[in-house]
C-alpha cells in the first residue's frame, strides 16, 4: 500500500535525521516477512488513525486497557530500558499507546520457526549453564545488561527460571528481552502469530502448546497477566465488518 510505504519511509529518514536507528528488515519486500504482515495488516490503521480499531484489536486480546489507543510507534527501541548500549538493543515491533498513557508492545511472528537465541551462546561463547543463583556467570551481566538484575526486580526468578541448569536466555532470549521491556515500562506485552504456524501458538490434544506458551508457563502469574497472544486471523475477523478496501490485497499476498 502506497501510503503505508511513505508513512515508513517518513519514519526512516524522521530517524536518521535524529542519529536514530530503524530496523527494517533487509528481505521487507518478501511475502514471508513478518515486518512485511505488520504493514500490511495494521500499517493502514496507523496512517488512517483507526484507533477505534486498533483498540478492539487490543480488547480482542483481553489486554484490560482502561484507555482507548491514541498513538502508534513503529520499530522502537530504547536501550537505557534494558542497559543495552553497545550492540543491537531490543527492538518492538509496534508500541500502542492509550489515553490512559498505557502502553502495549507489539511483536510479530509470521513463518519463523523459534525465537531469537542468545548469541553469546550461539557463537560458542557460554556453556549455557543458568546464572540466576550468580549473576557473574553471565557475561552480558558483567558488561551491564539489565537482565538479570531486573529479573530480580520484577520477581522472574522463581520455578524453572531459577532452578533449570540451563540458562533460559539461549532459547527465550528474545521473548525474555520484550517481556522485561514491557515489564519495566509497566505496559503489556502482545504477541500477534500467524495460526498456520505451530512454533509459537498452537492448539494440540485440547490444550495450547508452542514456544511461547513454555515462555507463558516459565513466568510467575503477575507477570504472565501481562503477556497476551492474538492471531492474526482474529485481527482480519475483527476487521472485516468494516468495509476496509485493502483486505482483499492483504489476503492475496498473505493468505
Amino acid at each position: 500500500m502506497k501510503r503505508v510505504a511513505q508513512f515508513v519511509q517518513r519514519e526512516i529518514e524522521s530517524r536518521k535525521a535524529s542519529n536514530q536507528r530503524f530496523a527494517l528488515h533487509t528481505f521487507v519486500h518478501h511475502g514471508l516477512s513478518s515486518q512485511a504482515l505488520l504493514w500490511n495488516l495494521l500499517g493502514p490503521l496507523i496512517v488512517d488513525e483507526r484507533w477505534d480499531i486498533l483498540t478492539q484489536v487490543l480488547r480482542t486480546a483481553n489486554i484490560p486497557l482502561k484507555g482507548e489507543v491514541s498513538g502508534a510507534e513503529v520499530e522502537l527501541e530504547d536501550p537505557s530500558v534494558l542497559g543495552e548500549y553497545g550492540g543491537q538493543p531490543t527492538s518492538v515491533d509496534l508500541c500502542l499507546s492509550t489515553t490512559a498513557q498505557e502502553r502495549v508492545f507489539v511483536e510479530f511472528k509470521f513463518t519463523g520457526a523459534a525465537f531469537g537465541g542468545c548469541s553469546v551462546f550461539r557463537d560458542g561463547y557460554c556453556d549455557g549453564h543458568n546464572p540466576a543463583k550468580n549473576f557473574d556467570l553471565c557475561y552480558l551481566h558483567r558488561i551491564n545488561r539489565q537482565y538479570r538484575i531486573l529479573m530480580q526486580k520484577h520477581r522472574l526468578l522463581r520455578g524453572g527460571l531459577l532452578t533449570d541448569s540451563q540458562c533460559p536466555f539461549t532459547n527465550q532470549y528474545q521473548p525474555i528481552c520484550l517481556v522485561l521491556d514491557a515489564l519495566e515500562q509497566k505496559g503489556h506485552f502482545l504477541l500477534m502469530y500467524d495460526k498456520r504456524n505451530p512454533a509459537f501458538v498452537i492448539e494440540s490434544q485440547g490444550r495450547q502448546r508452542g514456544l511461547f506458551i513454555r515462555v507463558l508457563e516459565s513466568l510467575p502469574e503477575h507477570a504472565r497477566a501481562r503477556c497476551h497472544a492474538l492471531s492474526v486471523q482474529q485481527v482480519i475477523h475483527l476487521l472485516e465488518p468494516h468495509g476496509l478496501h485493502w483486505l482483499a490485497e492483504l489476503r492475496e499476498k498473505h493468505f
